[in-house]
């Protein structure tokens, strides 16, 4: 999620600032200050665009792998602009222009003259130049259990196309794991490169679900599903509450008609979209494990396909997808093509779990002020299915 849109959904500043006086004190054992849009002795400019907070000091060339998927568009005079804004955008004195804030760290630390930042969903990755590593840490008043699968997922499954992970402190909340570089499909320009490295990330996803699958009754699963839903609703406020109860009920009557007795279940990435597939120079990476749990093994496939995480988009392409995945299921069923008879069914199972994936992460975090993405996405569902 890009820094912009960070700032709409939470009180970002104070968030980052608090985050890394925490994260600095448990690293060094530093007692200072971070502050925002304030004087100090080591300051870093933030970039909304371009997704980074980077050092005052540092050399822009290190800077270039970092932005390099922000001068890509399918549009080629796009292309253009934003091959100029990211080249200059990080530079002065267009930098002073196209920077949306700073931040200031008082007393200096030396490691960090080549430390730069990418803040995300929950956690904030630290690209360590000189360490040629990373390191994430939890946001403060974020829920640590995203933290946590992110790093045993990729622990647990070592075989997985992902950055090797280490250090880990339950304590205080942090990791490291290999620096990568690479470039999300969405960025890439050659579509027949695109189309191979979807299907290894695919290929990658089917192990997994062929190590962990499992078959549960589909009442039970129900059942539990929606009374996790009901209580995390009464977290909310009384009008989004009431929505997502009535969209829970007709998503779960819906599901029943279509699924078996029972349902194949696995272990899901749980966020897959082209942001999360990188293709480096020789390999893969799929990132972002933080949602990573059991469910239906269909889950991530019409998280892709459906644009689960985009509701816009969801609204454009949805009633054409759907069509197609039922007249031809390939694009889910190369998750496993065991249930492909009870597709329909899976598809308002999966909904039913994003929303339950949506609600958890609202009432889990104390630091999100802005709950408009699940409104948009229960009335784009709403309209879609005519629930």
């Amino acid at each position: 999620m890009k820094i912009s849109l960070l700032k709409v959904r939470e009180d970002f500043d104070n968030i980052f600032c608090k985050s890394l006086e925490n994260f600095l004190s448990k690293k060094f054992d530093w007692n200072g200050e971070v502050q925002a849009n304030m004087q100090g002795e080591q300051v870093f400019y933030v970039n909304d665009q371009l997704n980074v907070i980077y050092p005052k000091y540092i050399k822009r060339a290190l800077l270039t792998d970092l932005i390099k998927e922000y001068s890509w568009s399918p549009i080629w005079w796009k292309r253009q602009l934003q091959r100029i804004y990211s080249f200059f955008a990080i530079r002065f004195p267009a930098e002073k222009l196209f920077s949306k804030g700073r931040f200031s760290i008082t007393p200096a630390i030396k490691n960090l003259e080549k430390w730069v930042f990418l803040p995300g969903n929950h956690s904030i990755r630290v690209i360590d130049f000189p360490g040629n590593e990373c390191h994430v840490f939890l946001k403060v008043g974020f829920f640590k259990g995203f933290l946590e699968n992110d790093f045993n997922i990729r622990r647990d499954f070592p075989d997985l196309p992902v950055p090797k992970v280490y250090n880990y402190s339950s304590e205080k909340h942090y990791y490291s794991e290999d620096k990568i570089l690479g470039l999300p499909l969405n960025r890439l320009p050659n579509i027949s490169e695109r189309n191979i490295a979807l299907k290894q990330a695919r290929d990658a996803l089917q192990s997994l679900y062929s190590k962990t699958k499992d078959y549960l009754s589909s009442e039970k699963y129900l059942r539990e599903l929606c009374e996790r839903l009901h209580k995390n609703s009464q977290l909310l406020d009384n009008e989004l509450s009431g929505v997502v109860l009535t969209v829970c009920q007709k998503l779960k009557a819906a599901a029943q008609s279509y699924l078996p007795d029972e349902i194949l279940v696995a272990q899901s990435h749980g966020d897959f979209q082209d942001a999360n597939i990188l293709k480096g120079k020789d390999r893969i990476y799929i990132i972002d494990w933080e949602y990573s749990c059991v469910r239906s093994i269909y889950y991530d496939a019409f998280t892709y396909e459906l644009f689960f995480r985009f509701p816009q988009k969801m609204l454009n392409i949805y009633p054409q997808a759907v069509q197609k995945n039922q007249n031809n299921h390939e694009n889910i069923t190369w998750a496993n093509d065991e249930e492909s008879s009870h597709i329909t069914g899976y598809r308002y199972l999966a909904l039913l779990e994003d929303l339950d994936l949506k609600v958890q992460e609202c009432v889990s975090i104390s630091k999100i002020t802005s709950n408009e993405s699940v409104r948009t996405w229960l009335k784009v569902v709403y309209a879609l299915e005519n629930l």
